[in-house]
């Protein structure tokens, strides 16, 4: 095989190229809404009172389909969730725009300062990963003349993103650097 006029040569060249699908998932959104209500039910009775769950449906729900299992547990009353990245926040905003339902939802992955108007015009939660980059958002969203809201993102060993915590320390370090 030739490609911009080399040779190239395919990785595993031995194997077959399979050219359909041999797996797929269907989702239940019975079963997904019986088991929000489920879990919930179970944390208001041990809380004594309604507790906010967050519904993670990041990498459009893991393949499943965000917009359909988003509306199902928008109509289950769900109204916090966790995306991985701005595109995925401002299309789970348009869902929450067309079904006239306001939620939170949080950008768990690392999103550029300079997107700050993005994030404040699709009224999304970024998670701050570090004092540095807590600063740049300040900055970038004060040029912008807008106002980000942001959760600690506080990393207890999984070892991706947030502000490194593993001693009590640790913990008021991070507070009073982001305070």
């Amino acid at each position: 095989m030739r490609k911009n006029g080399k040779e190239a040569r395919r990785l595993y060249a031995g194997l077959p190229i399979v050219r359909e699908a041999r797996t797929w998932a269907e989702i239940d959104l019975d079963a997904l809404c019986r088991n929000y209500r489920t879990v919930t039910a179970h944390l208001r009775a041990r809380a004594g009172r309604e507790v906010p769950m967050i519904c993670v449906i990041k990498a459009d729900a893991y393949g499943h389909g965000a917009g359909s299992v988003a509306r199902a547990l928008l109509d289950e009353g769900c109204r916090f969730f966790a995306v991985s990245c701005i595109e995925e926040g401002e299309e789970l905003r348009g869902v929450c725009r067309e079904m006239r339902v306001n939620a939170d939802i949080l950008v768990l992955g690392y999103t550029r300062p300079s997107l700050a108007k993005r994030l404040a015009k699709n009224d999304l939660i970024t998670a701050l990963v570090s004092t540095e980059y807590a600063c740049e958002l300040a900055k970038q969203a004060s040029a912008a003349g807008v106002t980000v809201r942001a959760h600690v993102k506080l990393d207890t060993g999984m070892n991706r993103i947030g502000f490194p915590i593993r001693t009590e320390g640790e913990i008021s370090a991070a507070i009073h650097d982001i305070a």
